[in-house]
């Protein structure tokens, strides 16, 4: 009764309107990858990497088995809607997962034509729609090789705003020459997660943290200010027209303003600094490496720190030379040992 009462709907024209509707919405769509049906149809923002709810996905499912009932009920009043959900079906899911489903659903749709259908409408409705079917694969297939082919070229990560770490590289490079240019001050930040807040939290709750962390970011440094995804919980950041006393200042206020604004589970975030500018002499690699080795002289001091590079004292340079000398005298009498 409930599936005669659903082909009775189907025959009117209020829902052939709509089946065309939600066809051109669906191809478009799943063509194009359109931002606003994207905000529309998956109730998502643009910086959401969430995907269409389960619910959703289930009711396209079911609207596709009462196609393929509705179809064997009633042929002719049905027959139009095949053609949609196919296409719900590939914007909806998952391109792997939308072939599959796509190809198993044409083959039962081929299958009750045929079984329901006059042998000579049953051959003039396969082809029709296997094409049909076909087309929408190929545009979405493009759409997906598009994406592929972009990613590489984002600048920009959607989570966290931050820079890619491949555009870091050139980008520092640009800011030494122009500030040895210019005669400018030039300075980098490491920013990185305390390592004990990092063992309290879940994988969940880090990568929650990282997205806070990169917004606050966004929003406090200045204009001219860029940062990038550096380590696996850390962020580079670089200070054009800024000195090292600066650099610390804003170090500390970005890590107040961390320990502030982000809580997890009712408990604050602890996060350190390593501050190092640009010296006589320096490149990309060398400035890096020494915000590198001050956020390590800041975890050795203890957690919640911002510390400026410090060269090691003479002594301990002289103390680790020596031990490197001894190391290399034991293993040249360890091998003249071994040859005896």
């Amino acid at each position: 009764m409930f599936l005669s009462a659903a082909a009775a709907f189907f025959q009117t024209k209020l829902a052939l309107a709509v089946c065309c509707t939600l066809s051109f919405i669906a191809l478009v769509a799943a063509s194009f990858n359109v931002p606003i049906l994207n905000r529309l149809i998956q109730l998502k923002s643009p910086d959401d990497n969430a995907q269409p709810s389960p619910i959703l996905r289930f009711l396209i499912l079911a609207f596709a088995v009462l196609t393929l009932f509705g179809t064997y009920v009633e042929t002719a009043a049905m027959n139009v809607w095949l053609f949609t959900a196919p296409l719900l079906i590939f914007f909806f899911f998952e391109f792997k997962a939308a072939i599959c489903i796509a190809a198993v659903y044409a083959v039962v749709s081929v299958a009750v034509n045929r079984a329901t259908q006059a042998p000579l409408e049953a051959m003039a409705f396969a082809p029709s729609f296997i094409l049909f079917i076909g087309i929408g694969y190929a545009l979405v297939y493009l759409r997906e090789l598009r994406h592929r082919q972009l990613k590489p070229l984002r600048q920009t990560d959607n989570l966290t705003l931050a820079s890619a770490r491949e555009h870091l590289e050139d980008d520092l490079i640009k800011e030494i020459q122009r500030s040895e240019r210019e005669g400018s001050e030039l300075s980098v930040i490491t920013f990185a997660i305390d390592e004990t807040t990092c063992r309290k939290l879940s994988p969940k709750d880090l990568s929650a943290v990282k997205i806070d962390v990169g917004k606050l970011l966004h929003n406090h440094l200045r204009l001219f200010d860029s940062y990038y995804a550096w380590e696996q919980d850390s962020f580079l950041i670089i200070l054009p027209h800024t000195n090292s006393t600066q650099a610390l200042k804003i170090a500390n206020n970005l890590r107040h303003s961390a320990r502030k604004s982000i809580v997890v589970n009712n408990e604050t975030i602890s996060t350190s600094q390593g501050v190092a500018s640009l010296n006589v002499g320096d490149d990309g690699d060398s400035l890096t490496r020494r915000a590198q080795e001050a956020l390590r002289q800041a975890n050795q001091a203890g957690s919640n720190r911002s510390q400026l590079y410090k060269e090691a004292p003479q002594s301990e340079k002289n103390t680790a030379s020596s031990a490197a000398t001894k190391n290399i005298g034991d293993l040249l009498l360890r091998g003249k040992d071994h040859e005896n």
